[in-house]
């Protein structure tokens, strides 16, 4: 698949997740997390393709989706992650983390 293809099913993914009654909070919390990674490893192959495009929806769809303390240590995690590989730098996932809805509690 595409990776405008690939970012287009995740942003629908992503829209259809608050809509599903999980069984438990931690069922939840795991496809959270599981979502929170398919952003990741579509950055990662969207730096990996040089579709600098890709690498930045899909940044800000990740950003636009961190609004509670378990996205924020989501998005910790995946930034370190990213910035460790050299793939993104601190600047522009500081500005992600600024623009985040959980931006309000920090």
């Amino acid at each position: 698949m595409e990776l405008l293809e690939q970012l287009a099913a995740l942003e629908e993914d992503v829209g259809r997740y608050d809509d599903i009654e999980f069984g438990s909070e931690e069922e939840g919390a795991r496809a959270n997390r599981r979502l929170k990674l398919r952003m990741r490893d579509l950055i990662v192959a969207a730096h990996g393709a040089g579709q600098v495009r890709v690498l930045e929806q899909a940044l800000d769809l990740l950003s636009a989706n961190t609004g509670c303390a378990d996205d924020h240590a989501l998005f910790l995690e995946i930034g370190g992650e990213l910035t460790g590989r050299g793939i993104v730098d601190e600047a522009r996932m500081a500005a992600c983390l600024r623009n985040a809805p959980v931006n309000r509690w920090l």
